[in-house]
């Protein structure tokens, strides 16, 4: 028995809990790429980029994102096929109470609780470090593993979380807080490529490969589901542990082994510094220009006003913003985002909401448009399933504002709010905290945003790793739909 071992254990968890610097550091909508409605029939995917899936903080230190799941079993779930664009399900179990009820969407059979509770005992009594004295003399005495007490710890950490229920809330170590703040940059070194996660059979796959990145250059394709990581079978691990094991140094390889059509394939690829390009910007026929933005990242703002700029100078006179499979991104750039589109002031003089939330007491906090500027053009906002959280905010705020009309499928339904509380040691921990509420004051966690016309991808379009305009359906129902517009307001159309 290592000498010391228990006493420092307990000191530790004494220190995570009573460390001085245990102050709030963000809110997080809804990840990725990050939420699931454990009755939703084809929502089980979670969309995150490969750098870890996390978004970090605005000026309140707020955050948005897009999350790492536990492993959990959801009997009422049904796995259905991975891709992220599938139609959504009718199932509508999680809520669509109005802001007069407290919501409880359902996260896989836990319930957000209607009325606060408290417990009057601490958690670390002296039969847990009992019981904690007898299972590490047993794991000492006669584990055939070996293990750390580094390991012990964050598992015993990690474990305390999970029992909450919510695949959202969760422990995080030094060195997972470090990618998360990495993550929102922009910037790290891997294989470049969003990935998914179906959260019944936990099957990662690939949803978009950087344009140019290791991953692409080395063949992985749209739809590849990743079986290994260096041999190692990754199937049924959760998406934080396979994203690590794909990130590394720069000119380290990697091999990945995929299942594609029912091939099992590997491809060696050597890691590189990643830069995410997270906007892409055209001119499109008909002076209608074309904006595409794959998440929310710190300079996604100033980058989505650069390419209306432009835009704007060609000559548009329309706008498509298409945040299809966009999973979240930074509560403050998204809000910047709908703040510049929206007026501050709605037509009877009262502030233009963008959002709201509601904790577990009720508090509402209330994000209101302030900037002095909008967008007068007609405009149509592209989502599917996988848009999710800040990408749902942004649609529900222009939409609820008659700023743009919306095109494709519903969309994930993640409007439930993580708050990250960083420790002094560089570890974190992240809580549900409260919910999200569009300016109608409808949640849309579990539900989801509908668009104004529902358009369906053709299944082998939407397996195509860059979808051709023309056969694009979605992209043509919102050119047709602001053709309209500007006949209605005419507007000259120029081929």
């Amino acid at each position: 028995m290592k000498y010391g071992k228990i006493s420092k254990f307990i000191a530790f968890l004494l220190t995570i809990f009573m460390v001085a610097g245990f102050t709030a550091c963000g809110n997080e909508v809804g990840s990725y790429t990050d939420s699931v409605k454990d009755t939703t029939k084809d929502k089980s995917d979670i969309v995150t980029n490969i750098t870890d899936g996390q978004q970090v903080v605005d000026n309140k230190n707020n955050i948005v994102e897009n999350i790492l799941p536990p492993k959990t079993d959801n009997p009422k779930a049904e796995d259905k096929n991975n891709d992220t664009d599938d139609k959504s399900g009718d199932d509508k179990s999680g809520n669509d109470d109005t802001t007069e009820k407290k919501t409880s969407a359902a996260i896989y059979n836990a319930k957000l609780r209607e009325e606060p509770v408290y417990r009057d005992e601490p958690v670390l009594d002296d039969t847990l470090k009992s019981l904690i004295n007898l299972f590490d003399n047993l794991i000492d005495d006669v584990c055939i593993y070996n293990v750390t007490n580094e390991e012990l710890r964050n598992g015993m950490l990690k474990g305390m979380f999970e029992a909450i229920g919510d695949p959202y809330s969760c422990f995080y170590t030094k060195k997972e807080y470090d990618e998360i703040m990495e993550s929102t940059s922009g910037n790290y070194c891997g294989i470049g490529s969003y990935v998914s996660q179906n959260l019944q059979s936990m099957v990662i796959t690939i949803t978009r490969p950087f344009p140019d990145s290791p991953a692409a250059k080395a063949g992985i394709m749209k739809g590849d589901h990743i079986y290994t990581v260096d041999g190692e079978d990754v199937r049924g691990m959760d998406l934080s542990s396979v994203v690590a094991k794909m990130k590394g140094e720069p000119d380290t390889k990697v091999i990945v082994g995929v299942e594609r059509d029912g091939v099992y394939i590997e491809f060696e690829i050597t890691r590189a510094p990643i830069v995410v390009n997270t906007i892409e910007y055209e001119m499109l026929d008909n002076n209608i220009g074309y904006i595409s933005m794959v998440e929310f990242i710190e300079t996604s703002a100033e980058d989505f006003k650069k390419a209306y700029d432009e835009l704007e100078k060609q000559g548009m006179q329309g706008l498509i913003f298409d945040l299809r499979d966009n999973p979240g991104g930074l509560l403050n750039v998204v809000l910047e985002i709908a703040d510049y589109i929206i007026e501050d002031n709605t037509p009877d003089g009262q502030k233009s909401l963008l959002t709201f939330t509601k904790d577990r007491e009720g508090k509402v906090e209330i994000y209101n448009c302030s900037d002095g500027h909008s967008l007068n053009i007609p405009m149509a906002v592209l989502v599917n399933q996988a848009s999710a959280s800040a990408s749902e905010l942004f649609t529900a705020a222009v939409k609820a504002h008659g700023k743009a009309t919306i095109v494709g499928t519903n969309t994930f339904g993640k409007g439930i709010v993580q708050s990250i509380f960083p420790l002094t040691n560089g570890m974190a921990v992240k809580l549900t905290t409260s919910e999200y509420y569009t300016p109608n004051g409808e949640c849309f966690h579990g539900v989801g945003v509908a668009p104004d016309y529902e358009v369906l991808l053709d299944d082998d379009v939407r397996r195509m790793p860059i979808i051709p305009h023309e056969l694009d359906s979605q992209l043509q129902k919102a050119i047709e739909c602001l053709k309209k517009k500007f006949v209605k307001e005419n507007l000259v159309l120029d081929k």
